[in-house]
């Protein structure tokens, strides 16, 4: 079986439509996909339709960018099998995209004030929808950067010239939202949590114990052997659900492409995607609980 259960399309920072994602999927035989993209799901009901007509199982979700104290590095929370449709869902989202154009204003301007010409006009997507990537992007194309990556490494990676912290939801909140919505909350990538490896457990205990964090992203493209066996490792010790994904976003991360993160397994730590499913569904009915 082949599953990536972590996909953006151009409903946030991707620049692949929903539809060109699941026929992607198609010809590679993915069985399952997860469409995740940051702050909105405006791309699942898509994806589902075209999903029933190629035969490939689509699971609605999202990625929310979060914070917590003493966290320095960035937290980002998948949800999966959320119930994209809940009145609940679209007030959380009107806040998230309040927030992304606040910081997206606020980065234009700061690069503006390093003789950046950019506003917003240089965009065909709304403010709302407008991500790092497709400002890095813009970067390249003008000659202000020789690639996305530098881009990144100068201006939009968090303490670089043009970076901007939005106002974010506390990681409690966001494991609630995501279990308001009947969903299945993932710490994603926790190596951007930045978090050595004492603290990374002291901080997933609390996750667990207190907030009941589902599953933590073991298996990731950026994940070195070593942090994915110790990922794995804590994922066997917390009994949370072990999952993998590639953040595929086209174009934008040219270096990335669907089961990229399968690159990571190492000899100690094998990804499993039949148990994954197995478990995602099992805790998708136990799940229904948590909702209002």
């Amino acid at each position: 079986m082949k599953i990536d259960l972590h996909i953006h399309t151009t409903a946030s920072d991707g620049t692949y439509s929903p539809a060109e994602i699941v026929e992607l999927a198609s010809s590679e035989n993915i069985e399952y996909i997860a469409i995740t993209d940051h702050d909105t799901v405006s791309g699942i009901q898509e994806a589902i339709i075209e999903g029933k007509k190629k035969g490939v199982n689509v699971i609605p979700g999202i990625e929310l960018s979060l914070n917590y104290p003493g966290v320095l590095g960035s937290i980002h929370l998948l949800g999966l099998y959320i119930d994209y449709k809940s009145n609940y869902i679209d007030e959380i989202i009107k806040v998230l995209k309040q927030y992304r154009i606040e910081r997206n204003l606020r980065m234009l301007e700061k690069a503006k004030k390093l003789n950046i010409d950019i506003s917003e006009k240089d965009f065909d997507i709304p403010l709302d929808r407008l991500g790092r990537a497709h400002i890095a992007s813009f970067l390249e194309k003008k000659g202000y950067v020789s690639s996305i990556n530098e881009a990144f490494e100068k201006y939009l990676k968090k303490g670089g010239e043009i970076y901007v912290n939005k106002k974010r939801y506390r990681i409690e909140e966001g494991i609630d939202i995501i279990h308001s919505l009947g969903g299945i909350s993932i710490l994603a990538h926790p190596y951007t949590t930045k978090l050595n490896s004492k603290n990374l457990e002291i901080f997933l205990n609390y996750l667990v114990n207190v907030c009941k964090l589902d599953g933590i992203e073991v298996f990731y493209p950026e994940h070195s052997p070593r942090f994915v066996d110790f990922y794995y490792s804590l994922a066997v010790n917390f009994k949370l659900i072990i999952t993998g994904g590639s953040d595929f976003h086209g174009f934008n991360k040219p270096d990335i492409s669907l089961l990229s993160y399968l690159e990571t397994q190492t000899e100690n730590s094998i990804f499993n995607p039949e148990e994954t499913i197995k478990q995602l569904k099992e805790r998708k009915e136990y799940a229904k609980s948590y909702k209002n």
